[in-house]
């Protein structure tokens, strides 16, 4: 470690290691490429670990590399976002000058049950980011992979029960660039103004 580099609030010790703060190291990697959706990941988890907004913007202000981008995407942060999919799905949908929606939005369906959906716009429309990790942590229970299928197209009935229009997609949708045209479509459909 250069000493000259790191300032007294850049370092802290963890475990006996002494490294970059979970702000420094959020600016650091945000500003290290100019790209929203991996910005936007970085700042939305370091938010989402307890980062502090003082911290991060006091790091912001002295970057000088990268920092046009990394503002922006730390502008649009938010620690509810709760998937790196999630993340990138909100850039995508910034850089297209969609809605901004709303983050883990709760209805109550017909069956009792609080469905917790990963968007919401305009009390019409939710859409859900499918990793794999969600499905995954429900077979560790013990589930058998058919009966979490069975559940989560029950979940869904009951949005669509409710009159929203569902959407999901998953990480090829993102890589491939589609979730922005398939979420025009929708929002067409529906009366979702954007643009």
């Amino acid at each position: 470690m250069h000493a000259g580099l790191f300032g007294p609030d850049d370092v802290v010790e963890v475990d006996g290691v002494v490294v970059t703060s979970l702000e420094r190291t959020c600016v650091d990697l945000a500003t290290a490429r100019d790209d929203l959706p991996e910005a936007l990941t970085v700042f939305d988890a370091a938010l989402r670990a307890g980062a502090s907004t003082e911290g991060m913007e006091r790091h912001l202000r002295r970057s000088k590399r990268g920092v046009a981008m990394a503002r922006r995407a730390y502008s649009f942060a938010d620690p509810r976002a709760e998937s790196p999919g999630e993340s990138w799905s909100r850039a995508q949908m910034i850089d297209a000058a969609l809605p901004l929606p709303d983050l883990q939005v709760e209805h109550l369906l017909g069956s009792g049950r609080l469905a917790r959906c990963d968007f919401g716009v305009d009390g019409v429309f939710v859409g859900e980011f499918d990793g794999l990790v969600k499905y995954r942590r429900e077979m560790r229970r013990g589930e058998p992979p058919e009966q979490v299928v069975i559940r989560e197209k029950l979940r869904e009935d009951g949005l669509r029960a409710l009159g929203l229009d569902v959407g999901r997609w998953i990480w090829d949708d993102l890589r491939a660039g589609r979730l922005v045209a398939r979420l025009e479509e929708r929002y067409d459909r529906i009366g979702i103004r954007y643009g």
